[in-house]
């Protein structure tokens, strides 16, 4: 008895390092895809100024909806199923090359439809290389696959090489972007990184991981639309109160206002970015947990609850109260409007990390898929609702209220649903 509690013991402490590590891990990466950001606003928006850097987030909200279709859910659908089969290796590698299969299938479709938008319409014909050339970065994309990694549980050294492929494209932005008429070398540093750091990836993931090269099936290819199709749909939703209040501003508004609205949400969604490390870290070992014990994992996400509540609610009421200093901070200039919309929006970290534990970490978990799809779903259509109605009255300041009362919504909805379902995380 006592060599075997010993065992526990050590076992369980070499899992919490592991789950410490990965979360250390993705936290860089978070961290890199959002701090450098703004790192580099002051520079940008000043150089670039308010109107070209308003295209440059104009721009990237349309790209992230051909993201987003690349993507097709697979950072949860096939995270979940490497998790669950990491010891098959014969099965690894099917499930690999299937997933590269149908993203390369979805960005050729994609390449397609952009093409037909740079071609057809005036706004986008205008700057049709700057859409081609930040969709270069979206193809690049596949070649990343995070998804095998954060399965596998090990994200380590890929923060590595995602950290100094972004130091060296941050200080190229330093050194060659001088000027307006300058806005394409933004395009071609981001693409032209992402292609490298997923070419490093996919090199890194075959050796690491004894991926076998495969073919993979049509039944295989199915089964992978199959498994991501309700999380893709949610994330469809999802977009609508994130990247499209972005877009749908661009459509009402000039790029000035863009711009601003976009620096604003680049300082919120930073904090919002820590919340993602957590969920992302904890989902596989929570997807064990549940087809083990349901007890068990709602006891270990109890823990996480109350420890990222209050880290996370600390870190809104600094947002809240020092909004003018951090928009200082960040664009070099004081700047009232810009302070506004990161208040009316500084508490949406919180929410989104409550959202994640209820949606991903239980409903996901626990077979409500179709009930986290339909509050999902319902909270996009509300949002694109509430955009169409409030940006063309209230322009920035009324997208940031959409993305509030939108997030808020789906959060209560799944608070509800989850006890509904005799769950109960908070007593």
């Amino acid at each position: 008895m006592k060599i075997s509690s010993k065992f526990l013991a050590v076992s369980r402490s070499r899992e919490n390092r592991m789950l410490f590590g990965n979360a250390a891990s993705l936290y860089l990466l978070q961290g890199i895809s959002y701090i450098f950001p703004l790192i580099t606003i002051p520079y940008l928006v000043r150089v670039l100024g308010t109107d070209m850097f308003g295209l440059i987030a104009f721009a990237g909200s349309l790209l992230a909806y051909f993201q987003m279709i690349v993507d097709y859910g697979f950072n949860l659908s096939a995270t979940r199923e490497v998790s669950i089969s990491r010891n098959n290796r014969d099965g690894i590698s099917h499930l690999f090359f299937s997933v590269l299969a149908v993203k390369s299938f979805l960005a050729v479709g994609c390449a397609v439809i952009l093409a037909g938008l740079v071609c057809t319409i005036p706004r986008f014909h205008v700057n049709m290389y700057l859409y081609l050339w930040l969709y270069a970065g979206v193809a690049g994309s596949i070649l990343f696959p995070v998804w095998l990694f954060q399965g596998m549980e090990q994200m380590g050294y890929i923060a590595i090489f995602n950290l100094l492929s972004k130091i060296m494209i941050m200080g190229l932005y330093f050194l060659v972007i001088k000027k307006p008429s300058d806005f394409m070398w933004y395009a071609y540093l981001n693409s032209i990184g992402t292609c490298v750091i997923g070419s490093i990836s996919l090199i890194v993931a075959i050796r690491t991981f004894k991926i076998s090269i495969v073919v993979p099936s049509i039944g295989s290819c199915k089964k992978c639309l199959k498994d991501g199709f309700q999380i893709f749909i949610s994330q469809i939703s999802v977009s609508l109160f994130t990247n499209s209040n972005t877009f749908i501003l661009g459509i009402f508004a000039n790029n000035k206002i863009v711009g601003m609205y976009a620096v604003a949400e680049k300082i919120v969604r930073a904090l919002i970015s820590m919340t993602g490390p957590v969920g992302s870290a904890i989902y596989p070992r929570t997807s064990i947990m549940f087809t083990t014990s349901q007890a068990q994992a709602i006891r270990f996400l109890k823990k996480i609850f109350v420890a990222g509540s209050v880290i996370f609610g600390t870190l809104c009421f600094l947002l809240f109260f020092f909004s003018n200093s951090i928009v200082l901070a960040v664009t070099g200039e004081r700047s009232n409007e810009i302070s506004f919309l990161v208040r009316v929006m500084s508490f949406l970290p919180l929410t989104v990390f409550w959202d994640n534990i209820y949606g991903t970490q239980i409903m996901l978990n626990v077979n409500m898929q179709r009930q986290f799809m339909r509050i999902i779903v319902a909270g996009g259509i509300l949002s694109a609702c509430l955009l169409f109605s409030l940006v063309p009255i209230f322009s920035a300041a009324g997208s940031a209220m959409s993305f509030v009362i939108s997030q808020f919504t789906i959060l209560v909805c799944m608070v509800v649903a989850v006890k509904k379902a005799r769950i109960r995380l908070v007593s």
